[in-house]
């Protein structure tokens, strides 16, 4: 029986661990072939660039959908993926980017991966924010007057088309984020300790969506 019939039989039966175990089981005895299997259309150059990257990133199969799940560790990571793009194929359908690694480069990744099929989306305590007057001091007396923010994520993440699943803990989100992401058609939104406030939870709170 094919890779993708094992997976889909365990899927149809509920069997998660069993689903994960046989996932861990063909990454271990051959992470490359495996990643084959997964990403066809990745390149081989590029799939030994990511692969050198060790545990900074992982590739599984996803249980809740036929796709694959990502998982990002590290900025080195960030990097190596937005450089591949397109070239990862369509076959996302959940990416994780682990507390810590922060938000640079976040915006270029999602405008350069193909998220058409990207259902779930987990981001949380990367500093994510939104925008606000920044104020620098120059040389004498001369001030700067500029913005600072995340806008341009905000807007990356609303523009995922399949998008159902967010999750933006410890983040720093506030009045023009939320009110980007009252626009999607989401079945679950988590946005738990950032800085809403009472007068913006009403936004967030559509029947399809809520938060956790």
């Amino acid at each position: 029986m094919a890779l993708s019939e094992r997976l889909q039989q365990l899927r149809e039966l509920g069997d998660r661990p069993a689903f994960h175990a046989l996932g861990d089981q063909l990454h271990a005895q051959s992470p490359e072939a495996f990643w084959s299997l997964l990403l066809p259309r990745l390149r081989v150059e590029d799939r030994s660039l990511l692969l050198e990257l060790g545990e900074a990133i992982s590739l599984r199969p996803n249980f809740a959908r036929p796709g694959v799940t990502l998982k990002i560790r590290s900025q080195e990571a960030v990097e190596a993926l937005t450089l591949i793009g397109p070239d990862l194929g369509p076959g996302l359908v959940r990416m994780v980017i682990t507390p810590g690694v922060g938000r640079e480069g976040l915006p270029e990744l999602l405008e350069r991966l193909p998220m058409e099929r990207l259902a779930e989306l987990r981001m949380d305590e990367n500093g994510v924010r939104d925008r606000q007057p920044q104020v620098k001091r120059g040389p004498g007396n001369v001030i700067h007057l500029g913005l600072l923010g995340d806008n341009r994520l905000m807007q990356g993440i609303q523009a995922l088309p399949a998008l159902r699943d967010l999750r933006l803990c410890e983040n720093r989100i506030a009045k023009e984020g939320a009110s980007i992401l009252a626009t999607m058609q989401l079945a679950k939104l988590d946005l738990r300790a950032n800085p809403l406030g009472l007068s913006l939870i009403h936004i967030l709170t559509l029947p399809t969506k809520r938060i956790v």
